[in-house]
């Protein structure tokens, strides 16, 4: 199971448009690790994980994104920016 990722995680995949990282022992997001993914990433799937924050700059600036799922993890609080909220169902 997969409990933590680097920044770098995703350099040089510029096309990717999906991620599915749920079902892992996931706990902290940084709010770098998908940054290269900025122009291009549509749904990112966090499912049944065990992260208990979100950096409030995670998703800053990603103005393909569509879909996150969060559900099943341990957050109390998310802190978003108005400019992604509508990313975020």
């Amino acid at each position: 199971a997969i409990e933590y990722l680097p920044a770098d995680v995703f350099q040089g995949f510029t096309q990717l448009e999906t991620i599915n990282l749920g079902n892992n022992q996931i706990r902290t997001i940084d709010s770098d690790f998908l940054h290269h993914l900025k122009g291009c990433l549509k749904e990112l799937y966090l499912v049944k994980n065990q992260i208990e924050h979100l950096h409030p700059d995670a998703f800053q600036d990603f103005t393909q994104l569509e879909d996150i799922g969060l559900e099943t993890n341990n957050l109390k609080t998310i802190e978003i920016h108005e400019a992604n909220s509508n990313a975020m169902t």
